[in-house]
């Protein structure tokens, strides 16, 4: 589900707030069956699942003489029984219990924040950036071995990333030939 509201704040800014959530069913996990010799296996199937919630919100500013700049955040949190289809069958395996519980899904990425930034003169030259930053997905830390040395799964989470994208663009005509 998701519910937008998209307002104009002025002649040149708006802004855009979205709250979504998705239910998501039949994520490949693993089932056990067993067979009337008393005989168990385990075999994949569409048996996991999960969810994700969170909230959008972008601030847009049109241009303004050479510049435009827009910038959104987003606060999502993804759970679910599992990210790895083999996860049931690895702890029934290890002896613990096997049943669906909730955890942070593999790409649960709690925050993250775009800006766009474009200064330009039409049909003269173009710079834009993009910078995202993007807060740490989860993983599952281990310690070594032995009683209570394994930890819970995904409960670190990576560190967060600052990611920078410049593209430029100059426009001249040579030789009859419009370049860029």
């Amino acid at each position: 589900y998701e519910f937008g509201f998209k307002a104009q704040l002025s002649d040149y800014f708006g802004i855009d707030v979205s709250l979504f959530s998705k239910d998501i069913r039949d994520l490949l996990g693993v089932e056990f069956v067993s067979t009337y010799a008393a005989a168990e296996y385990a075999r994949f199937t569409n048996v996991d699942f999960g969810n994700v919630n969170g909230f959008t919100i972008a601030l847009d500013h049109r241009s303004f003489g050479m510049l435009n700049v827009s910038v959104d955040y987003t606060y999502q949190f993804a759970q679910g029984n599992s990210s790895d289809p083999r996860e049931t069958a690895t702890r029934a395996e290890a002896g613990e219990d096997p049943r669906p519980r909730q955890v942070s899904l593999a790409w649960d990425q709690r925050h993250t924040l775009n800006a766009v930034l474009v200064f330009q003169k039409p049909g003269d030259f173009s710079v834009t950036s993009i910078v995202r930053f993007a807060s740490g997905q989860p993983y599952t830390p281990s310690i070594g071995t032995g009683f209570g040395a394994s930890l819970e799964a995904n409960s670190g989470r990576k560190p967060s990333s600052i990611l920078v994208d410049i593209r430029s663009e100059k426009h001249i005509t040579f030789g009859g030939l419009d370049l860029s």
